[in-house]
């Protein structure tokens, strides 16, 4: 039941990118910062908090470590298309 929760944040991240599809590359970096940063930064705070509640050798476990250990590299979608190198 607790990752059901998780898995609404996940949707919503494909909600606000549907919404947003037909935008102009600068206005689709700018919602993406106001509606898809506060999402990620609460996605991140439960992966954080839950690494440590779930057992070591878990497939759950795995992909929470995988995700945390990925979360600093570059998120493309949240910086400008343009400086991201993506056609407009």
């Amino acid at each position: 039941m607790w990752i059901l929760g998780r898995l609404r944040k996940i949707r919503k991240l494909y909600a606000i990118e549907k919404r947003i599809e037909k935008l102009p590359p600068e206005e689709k970096t700018r919602q993406r910062q106001q509606l898809a940063q506060p999402v990620l930064d609460d996605l991140k705070a439960w992966l954080e908090k839950n690494s440590t509640r779930v057992p070591r050798d878990s497939l759950t476990y795995k992909a929470i470590q995988y995700t945390l250990n990925q979360w600093e590299l570059p998120l493309p979608a949240m910086e400008s298309e343009a400086k991201a190198g993506r056609p407009q």
